[in-house]
């Protein structure tokens, strides 16, 4: 299949020849295709010169774009490195903390052992004395439900025991 440039060139000739005749239309001929080289290569070179900038500015975009996916990528690793760096140099300064304060336990054991028996002997007297609050004011509770009820029973019975007049 003939180009499009193939195609014009032919009907200029048919054009020329029909017109001027063998000799002018060499003339015409010539001059014609080398306007029509002349502007082909031209536009050839003006699309190869804007596919190849079109390339290079598309490679450029897509090495720009995968270097700063790189690096976000890559700072991203960073931070999360950093953090988690952070996290263990915490739990490290937890873990020397407890040892510290054991190392102080063992050296004041006889006076930590001494608090821990005062603490427990005011929750055992605490304890015992929050029981006999409770049991005492139960007690005082039924105690007083027994007088009631004996009230009760009492009024009761000298209702019982009054004479009724005989008619």
């Amino acid at each position: 299949m003939a180009s499009f440039f193939d195609r014009l060139r032919m009907n200029i000739q048919n054009f020329f020849k029909s017109i001027f005749g063998g000799t002018a239309i060499n003339t015409v001929t010539g001059t014609v295709e080398k306007a029509i080289n002349t502007t082909v290569h031209t536009v050839t070179g003006a699309v190869q010169n804007l596919v190849s900038t079109t390339i290079n500015t598309a490679t450029g975009t897509v090495h720009m774009v995968v270097n700063t996916t790189v690096n976000t990528v890559t700072g991203t690793a960073q931070k999360l490195l950093n953090t988690v760096g952070n996290v263990i140099n915490s739990a490290d300064d937890i873990i020397a903390s407890s040892v510290n304060w054991l190392k102080g336990i063992q050296k004041y054991w006889p006076i930590y052992l001494a608090i821990i028996a005062i603490i427990m002997v005011c929750i055992v007297v605490l304890y015992y004395s929050v029981c006999y609050y409770l049991n005492r004011k139960k007690a005082n509770l039924l105690s007083s439900t027994f007088v009631d009820l004996a009230k009760v029973i009492n009024n009761k019975s000298d209702i019982l025991q009054q004479k009724k007049p005989l008619p």
